[in-house]
């Protein structure tokens, strides 16, 4: 309830007989009865108005206080303006960063921000469905260093329409500690490189001592590493000149790799033992067109040497294996498990592991719908153990579902490898070399299963080339042969199929 208190005033000297009241907590002053003198009518009139017009401006003030602005903290969030430079937006970041009581910080949808490197060193969540373009391509837009960090919704561009082709490295590198660390519904997309970058990842995570990290929702399109620049131009010549010289192995005076790109490596840093081991996952996320390529926009699959590399996804131990334990796994495990993923025109392989333990791959589909090169497997392994492949589809221009060229155990179940078109029936045509192929040159694969595999117009379903104790069970061909081959270096005697099968080997 309003108390209304009257007030009298003293007799009156000029103004003459009047009263007023003032309503409590308004601060509006309504005259009651004024002086019949028209001199003085105007003056109270305009006293009334001007208290109003304050009142009012006061009520819009403590409105726009308690509102959120843009590049200010409320609640414990903060919001990135648009339209500044690349400094000024970096530094609004960073000084958010820096204020341990601000938890999320936004992006603003449909902006786009041109951001320089900046570190994570604390928990915080970045959101907003803006593009992100770097402004310096010399080093990792973002590094984290910190535990329970999150990235939202941003789409993250390897170059705007101004921008030419630079060496940048990766966007985003997640280090030592960061345990929990959740990337979802991220775009990485539109980005080509120079031949002079060595190695290309959109988001890089260190194998040592990162637990339970996320990668889900994701989409990583459109990255390709342009391989006939000025260095190679010059390994070509310095190749021709060799070969019409009538030298031995021309193909050496090439540069052995020209780059890898790809969209997510799980690597380390400096010594990879005597440490905890890595484990994350990444699911549901699309990756396509992922390629090295000549100018010409033309795949290099034809060039002399090795010429092309691109995965969709790498985990793996870097290091030279002498050939002493081609056989021997590396002892480092990580536990990466990849579910619910589709792989579209990845010029290599979808998934490498190389020198490494506990690799999951589960309900995953491979599609190639490129010409101008094969993919060399859908998925790949190399002195890895503990590998499991189920549920898993390669569809189109591959010569290999699966390779693993040495190591195990691996454990491949529910496989199915077809052409991209189908195939009528009798058609002599090869889609590849096989569904899965085990082993390479003296290197060996060891303790493999393999059940429910499928095979469409292949040289043949299993290919031993160089593998012992291998267990294989249900297996289709359909226009191929034979169901299992084997290589010189295959131990026949500890390759088991059921009894029935027994015929199937050669």
């Amino acid at each position: 309830m309003t108390d209304v208190v009257e007030v009298t005033p003293k007799p009156p000297q000029k103004i003459g007989q009047e009263k007023c009241t003032r309503v409590a907590n308004s601060g509006v002053l309504t005259i009651e009865n004024l002086s019949s003198r028209p001199r003085d009518l105007g003056r109270y009139a305009s006293l009334k108005i001007k208290m109003m017009r304050s009142f009012l401006l006061s009520l819009v003030a403590a409105f726009l206080a308690s509102a959120p602005h843009a590049g200010d903290a409320a609640d414990g969030i903060f919001d990135i303006p648009p339209g500044f430079t690349a400094e000024a937006t970096t530094q609004k970041l960073r000084e958010a960063l820096a204020d341990a009581s601000i938890a999320r910080i936004r992006f603003q949808d449909g902006q786009q921000y041109k951001l320089l490197p900046f570190k994570i060193d604390r928990p915080v969540l970045l959101e907003g469905r803006a593009e992100i373009v770097p402004a310096d391509l010399t080093q990792p837009l973002i590094e984290v260093t910190a535990p329970d960090v999150a990235i939202k919704q941003l789409t993250f561009l390897g170059r705007d329409k101004q921008s030419d082709k630079s060496s940048f490295r990766r966007f985003l590198r997640v280090r030592k500690h960061s345990h929990r660390f959740r990337l979802s519904e991220c775009t990485f997309r539109n980005f080509a490189c120079r031949y002079q970058t060595t190695q290309f990842y959109c988001v890089e995570v260190e194998l040592n001592d990162v637990l339970d990290w996320v990668i889900t929702d994701c989409r990583f399109e459109d990255m390709q590493n342009e391989v006939d620049g000025v260095a190679y131009k010059k390994a070509l010549a310095d190749y021709k000149a060799w070969k019409d010289a009538g030298r031995p192995q021309p193909e050496k005076m090439l540069p052995r790799k020209p780059g890898f790109v790809g969209a997510i490596r799980v690597s380390h840093s400096g010594q990879y033992f005597g440490e905890k081991s890595s484990s994350g996952r990444i699911t549901q996320c699309v990756f396509k067109n992922i390629y090295s390529s000549r100018r010409s926009g033309q795949s290099v699959d034809q060039f002399p040497g090795d010429w092309y590399d691109g995965d969709a996804i790498r985990i793996y131990v870097d290091r030279k294996v002498p050939a002493a334990h081609s056989n021997q796994s590396v002892d480092k495990e990580v536990a990466v498990a990849i579910h619910s993923c589709k792989f579209i025109d990845i010029q290599k392989s979808a998934v490498k592991a190389g020198e490494i333990g506990r690799t999951t791959i589960s309900n995953c589909r491979v599609f190639n719908k490129r010409s101008d090169y094969p993919m060399m497997a859908g998925f790949r392994a190399n002195i890895t153990r503990g590998l499991r492949i189920t549920s898993c589809e390669v569809h189109g221009r591959a010569e290999r579902g699966v390779y693993i060229g040495s190591g195990g155990s691996a454990f491949i179940r529910g496989l199915v490898f077809l052409p991209y078109e189908t195939l009528p029936d009798g058609s002599e045509e090869k889609c590849g070399i096989a569904g899965v192929e085990l082993g390479r040159g003296s290197y060996r694969a060891d303790r493999i299963a393999i059940s429910g595999l499928y095979v469409s117009h292949a040289d043949s379903a299993v290919n031993c080339v160089n593998c012992s104790n291998v267990s294989i069970d249900s297996v289709t061909l359909i226009e191929g042969g034979p169901v299992v081959a084997l290589g010189s270096r295959a131990d026949k005697k500890s390759i088991r199929l059921p009894k029935q099968a027994q015929s199937l080997l050669p």
